[in-house]
């Protein structure tokens, strides 16, 4: 039972990446499919390719999901490639939204004071605002 469980996940994982890959912006997706991409995001499996997609098709969506997931919890205790998820993610925001938009989200009042302290997270910061 497990070993074919485990056929399937990766099966299906391979499917996921290349649909992420191949996902054109003028694709509609439905609600439940946005709260999909969300959830993606918050279980770590292909979170860059997901949130870019929420950062073109749904934008508050894609806001809301960073600062829950990400600038509203200390981020000191996790794992260096959660953080290093920031960098990618602010250079989207910026390239897609615009850097009025990233500068907005930067200083929403989710994002804690101890994250915006925190020196990966300004190493990412940095890197998004020079990032042209």
């Amino acid at each position: 039972m497990l070993e074919n469980a485990l056929d399937d996940f990766f099966c299906s994982y391979a499917s996921l990446r290349e649909a992420l890959r191949k996902f054109d912006e003028k694709e509609t997706l439905e609600g439940d499919s946005v709260k999909k991409l969300s959830n993606l995001v918050f279980l770590n499996i292909c979170t860059l390719a997901a949130f870019r997609i929420l950062l073109e098709v749904r934008p508050s969506e894609a806001l809301n999901v960073i600062k829950e997931r990400f600038l509203s919890v200390d981020l000191s205790a996790h794992i260096k490639n959660q953080v290093e998820y920031l960098d990618v993610m602010f250079s989207d925001i910026k390239e897609v939204l615009g850097e009025e938009k990233l500068i907005e989200v930067l200083n929403c009042p989710e994002f804690l004071e101890e994250n915006k302290n925190n020196e990966r997270v300004k190493e990412a910061i940095a890197s998004a605002l020079d990032h042209d």
